[in-house]
């Protein structure tokens, strides 16, 4: 029986080989149906759909935003006369004074009011930082 002493090198280059060999082919078969696919789908035709019309009215928009807005052209002076002037008479109510008539004594009671008594029914808050505070 004859041995087949083959060393180690020599089997480790013929497994990558096959296998190389084997992932080349592998890899070509992919690319050739990758690219009949995308050449398919790029030859499709396929309906507008609803980002496609988002799409074309977002660049009319930006399209018209670019474009400069022409300036108003100046208004004509006016030449028109009002149909009802303003008169120049104002109508108004001369202010008379009018005097109330108080009685001697009731004057006599306004006049002797004491100015530093509160009447009933005031309010004063109590000073809070004096002695009696918080």
């Amino acid at each position: 029986m004859p041995t087949n002493d083959r060393s180690i090198p020599f089997l480790l280059t013929v497994y990558a080989g096959v296998l190389g060999a084997i992932a080349l082919g592998a890899g070509y078969a992919y690319s050739s149906i990758t690219f009949e696919t995308e050449q398919g789908a790029v030859q499709s035709p396929r309906g507008k759909t609803v980002l496609d019309e988002r799409i074309a009215s977002a660049r009319e928009i930006k399209d018209a935003l670019r474009r400069p807005i022409p300036g108003l052209e100046p208004l004509s002076p006016v030449t028109a006369k009002l149909a009802h002037p303003p008169s120049s008479k104002v109508a108004s109510v001369p202010q008379k004074k009018i005097k109330l008539p108080i009685s001697p004594a009731a004057r006599n009671a306004m006049a002797m009011e004491q100015g530093g008594a509160s009447p009933a029914g005031s309010y004063s808050a109590p000073d809070r930082a004096g002695p009696g505070g918080w």
